[in-house]
């Protein structure tokens, strides 16, 4: 599918969600894909550097250039709108968003507490990698529901989907 496409479909799903998040986004060939937020005239922007060879990372929670796009939009909405309301819930679920971050890269393990390897390496990617499957799933909690029970995920990892549904729905 072409990037296009994909972004096309991303876009459609936050909107069906009423999640808005302006973002330019580049393409890599080389390098991590990654996000940030800059500050020009007054107005922040937030760009997604993507590099669809990531993909191909076995520590996603799935292995799509659709995936990845959300995970990466997981970082802007939570530097937009989570990161200001910043609640103990929040910490006991996905962990200490506020520790500098400093992805832990070491070799991870396949948990039942985490929907991904790569929720693992820092608080801030745990609630990404979940964001993005909340979404990918546009909300629909029976296949949410369904892939977790497939991927035999913890009522943990349930909990997370759903503070991110409540989240959402009440912003």
């Amino acid at each position: 599918m072409a990037f296009e496409h994909v972004q096309a479909a991303v876009d459609a799903k936050l909107k069906k969600l009423g999640i808005k998040l302006k973002c330019k986004v580049w393409h890599l060939s080389e390098g991590e894909s990654w996000s940030c937020s800059k500050i020009c005239s007054r107005s922040h922007i937030h760009v997604i550097h993507l590099n669809p060879q990531d993909v191909k990372s076995r520590m996603l929670a799935r292995q799509n250039l659709q995936h990845l796009l959300l995970h990466e939009y997981g970082h802007v909405f939570f530097c937009k709108y989570v990161r200001k309301k910043e609640t103990a819930k929040l910490k006991e679920l996905f962990g200490d968003v506020d520790k500098s971050y400093r992805r832990d890269m070491k070799k991870k393990f396949i948990e039942p507490d985490f929907i991904s390897t790569y929720a693992q390496v820092h608080p801030e990617d745990n609630f990404c990698e979940v964001f993005a499957v909340y979404v990918s799933f546009c909300g629909d909690m029976q296949k949410i529901k369904k892939f977790l029970k497939q991927k035999k995920k913890s009522d943990k990892v349930l909990k997370q989907i759903l503070w991110i549904d409540k989240f959402i729905k009440k912003r």
